[in-house]
């Protein structure tokens, strides 16, 4: 081949990709890539965080269903203190004392010394009045606690779950 031959040569026909279509195609790969990561690990965060406060949720939805149904078929109220409830229940066997508590140690409620919540959240009287958990005004019980992620997972945007309610004791005196 001559040099007029080279030099007429039609590079058009040449096949493969330039050194700039590779490094365009690279860029837009890594990007692609570093987007998916990205979303990859906000899901991950928020699927852990939506786990804790449906965790959270759950623990403070069975506590206050168990007392306040205790409270309800309760035929008195022994002891309401800021963080202590005994009260009698009927029962077919014959009355029964059950009592409640937050332990400040473990930030746990327990029901005769056993742990009502999991070692998974912690529970507070911040925000209740007075930081009581049990508040009595006759046959009526208000139960009022805060419950957060014990891992340390936020579960909300400012603050912890907030839980109140007042039980009217059905069977007061009987």
């Amino acid at each position: 081949m001559s040099s007029s031959e080279i030099n007429n040569h039609n590079y058009s026909n040449k096949k493969g990709f330039s050194l700039i279509e590779l490094v365009v195609g690279m860029a837009l790969f890594v990007t692609l890539i570093g987007a998916s990561t990205m979303m990859l690990f906000t899901a991950l965060k928020n699927s852990r965080k939506s786990a804790a406060i449906n965790r959270v949720r759950s623990d403070a939805a069975y506590v206050m269903d168990l007392i306040a149904k205790d409270i309800a078929y309760s035929t008195a109220i022994n002891t309401c203190a800021a963080t202590n409830l005994t009260l009698t229940r009927k029962t077919t066997a014959g009355d029964i004392l059950v009592s409640y508590a937050l332990d400040g140690a473990t930030n746990r409620i327990t029901q005769g010394g056993s742990f009502m919540t999991s070692n998974q959240v912690q529970v507070s009287t911040a925000g209740c009045a007075g930081n009581a958990m049990f508040s009595c005004s006759g046959p009526a019980v208000t139960i009022c606690f805060s419950i957060s992620s014990a891992n340390g997972i936020d579960v909300s945007d400012t603050e912890d779950l907030f839980f109140r309610t007042s039980v009217v004791r059905r069977n007061p005196g009987t």
